[in-house]
């Protein structure tokens, strides 16, 4: 009786086979030819597996301690391919039992035939989507752990990106994107907290711009540090015209270090009144 449609089965298959030629598997249960399984390991190494299999069979190989649930730790192992033996700290599926289903599967497929798996059916695509889901009902005023419970839940990921702000250090500023907003699962959604204002920060580079730029340039300092600086201008009779209504030199220079309320003095080429 079929458990599973043509479609699912193909791209189940197509993705273990990524496990064996990049993954996990790799190359501890490579037999050189088309194949495809998955490791795995108990979280205490109690228990290991590899289950592969090829157009023609499947195996399944578990290593553990029948008696009970024992952590395989410091312990080595004999390698009969390799004719040595090999230390393990830990077992893993991909270092313990893969080997092991290589071994017997080279040992099986001695005189068989190599086949591929058979071709994607049409509507198999519609399974390599990835599922979509919505970001939860939240705002910034729940508690950060209340806010990546609820973004977990919907099969999502917190990225935490940390900004100057006059907000006290640890206030949650933003969220993006809003509630309600459709996300493939597995997509970040960014919360942005505060650090409060840095004591010192260094400067903005000013130098080239013309003063025109000045303003519009420390307001984007501002926003991105919440540091906010006042400027006062210097003219200096410079030759160059290419030199006149720019800033040729602040100071302090560009990368000092500044604090809030500071004052940027902007030396400003203009043309020689001789």
């Amino acid at each position: 009786m079929r458990v599973l449609s043509e479609q699912i089965a193909a791209a189940v298959t197509s993705t273990l086979e990524k496990v064996v030629s990049r993954g996990t598997g790799n190359p501890q249960a490579n037999i050189g030819r088309p194949q495809a399984g998955k490791t795995g390991t108990a979280t205490d190494y109690t228990d290991v597996w590899f289950i592969g299999f090829i157009p023609q069979y499947s195996t399944a190989v578990w290593v553990g301690h029948p008696d009970g649930s024992i952590e395989m730790r410091g312990f080595t192992v004999w390698n009969d391919m390799e004719g040595r033996e090999q230390s393990h700290r830990v077992a893993y599926g991909g270092t313990v039992a893969a080997p092991v289903w290589r071994q017997f599967m080279l040992y099986l497929t001695e005189d068989l035939e190599v086949l591929e798996f058979p071709e994607p059916p049409d509507g198999t695509s519609a399974y390599y989507a990835v599922p979509g889901t919505s970001v939860p009902r939240i705002n910034v005023e729940m508690k950060l752990e209340d806010i990546e419970d609820a973004v977990y839940a919907a099969h999502l990921r917190v990225e935490i990106v940390e900004v100057p702000s006059f907000e006290e250090p640890g206030t949650i500023i933003s969220l993006a994107p809003e509630s309600g907003t459709r996300l493939a699962q597995g997509s970040a959604v960014t919360l942005e907290i505060s650090i409060g204002i840095p004591e010192d920060i260094e400067g903005p580079d000013l130098i080239g711009l013309s003063v025109t730029e000045v303003p519009s340039a420390l307001a984007l300092f501002e926003e991105e540090t919440a540091v906010t600086l006042n400027w006062v201008r210097v003219d200096v009779e410079v030759p160059d015209p290419t030199q006149w209504s720019t800033v040729i030199s602040t100071d302090p220079i560009p990368g000092a270090l500044v604090s809030p309320g500071d004052t940027i003095t902007v030396f400003v080429g203009v043309q020689p009144t001789a």
